[in-house]
């Protein structure tokens, strides 16, 4: 009976708006503490800028946190202001705590900033999709959305929703909605989009594939795709083909000189040098020798370092090809034990970096 109350008021924010109560339902256990976090107007006002930021225009905003701060007073008309003050304390250090948490813990954070950019991309709710009629209402929205766009990760889901935010405002400043009818509109679009303030060679397909992923994850029928219009998908070749011939060409960053190498074998076993300097050129040796790109490093487990008389291996949980959803989820780095130019024995030393406790995250906590 409880479950069936808590979902009967939570379907009164959902009238309020479907984004707030989404986001509201996946950060407080029932209304009744949502209702005790906002204690004023402007608490109201920073709930609505929180849960939708950029995806709704800014004069819609007042009216939304209208409604959202006369449903908290009716909500406490008859709660002590007091325990609504310690609620919210209690709140925000969950808060605090919960984002150390997601700097502690690569896996977490990335799930969490998944979610983040999912619900994103969900609030951009008025093109009518298909799947958007069938989520809303549901108990368990949040996860539903969460799903629905697959094993992509975080930052691509981050790209698609500030790509799109940028083409809903011109949309809706435009056409007065937030969302293309015809394939023709998008190319005006970019041609206004290149006029006012020039595009950069990426931003074509940018916008093709935001589209594109919208329309997948909507479920929209194929054959009424606007990312699968053929003028479409061939007008943004064209461009990206058009602006590659002014830009300046692709230089690779240059490779480190032996005398960088030198200077970072020196540093990490020089025991009286600071001990982050140390650490970092140890992390340089390891990225260098193991040919790995400097976004590997964030999927690297130092728990999984293993140092042999052969060398050293390690676990990296999650690259930009591999990890949890991928063909392949854990791949294995290998530095051989004689590696390195001075002849001193680094690997040994980053080891006991690694192991002591100025470096260890519950000290670091």
């Amino acid at each position: 009976m409880k479950r069936i109350a808590e979902d009967s008021v939570w379907q009164e924010i959902y009238g309020i708006h479907a984004v707030i109560a989404l986001r509201c339902r996946e950060a407080f256990k029932d209304p009744v503490q949502l209702a005790v976090s906002i204690s004023d107007y402007d608490d109201a006002a920073s709930t609505v800028e929180e849960c939708l930021g950029d995806s709704v225009a800014e004069h819609s905003k007042p009216a939304l946190t209208e409604k959202l701060w006369q449903w908290v007073l009716d909500k406490q008309s008859g709660s002590n202001r007091q325990a609504r003050f310690m609620a919210a304390q209690v709140l925000e250090k969950a808060i605090r705590n919960q984002k150390a948490s997601y700097r502690s813990d690569r896996e977490t954070f990335e799930s969490n900033e998944k979610k983040r950019w999912a619900l994103k991309l969900a609030a951009f709710e008025e093109a009518g999709m298909p799947l958007a009629t069938r989520v809303v209402g549901h108990e368990q929205a949040a996860q539903l959305w969460e799903r629905a766009f697959g094993a992509r990760r975080s930052k691509t889901l981050r790209n698609r929703a500030m790509t799109w935010a940028k083409a809903r405002e011109w949309l809706k400043a435009s056409t007065g909605k937030p969302w293309p009818e015809k394939a023709e509109i998008m190319l005006t679009y970019l041609e206004e989009r290149h006029e006012s303030q020039g595009m950069g060679k990426s931003v074509p397909n940018g916008v093709l594939g935001a589209l594109a992923l919208l329309e997948q994850v909507g479920q929209v029928d194929t054959d009424r795709r606007l990312s699968e219009d053929r003028l479409l998908i061939e007008a943004c070749r064209s461009w990206t083909a058009e602006l590659e011939q002014g830009a300046p060409p692709r230089r690779q960053a240059p490779m480190f000189t032996v005398a960088v190498i030198l200077a970072a074998e020196l540093c990490v076993c020089k025991q009286t040098f600071p001990v982050g300097l140390r650490f970092y050129a140890f992390v340089l040796l390891i990225l260098i020798w193991a040919t790995m790109r400097c976004d590997d490093i964030q999927g690297v487990d130092p728990s999984s370092f293993v140092l042999s008389q052969i060398g050293a291996k390690f676990v990296i949980r999650r690259t930009k090809t591999s990890g949890p959803g991928k063909a392949v989820g854990n791949l294995y780095g290998y530095i051989g034990r004689g590696v390195g130019l001075t002849g001193y024995d680094w690997l040994s030393e980053g080891q006991r970096m690694l192991r002591a406790e100025a470096l260890s995250r519950r000290h670091a906590r």
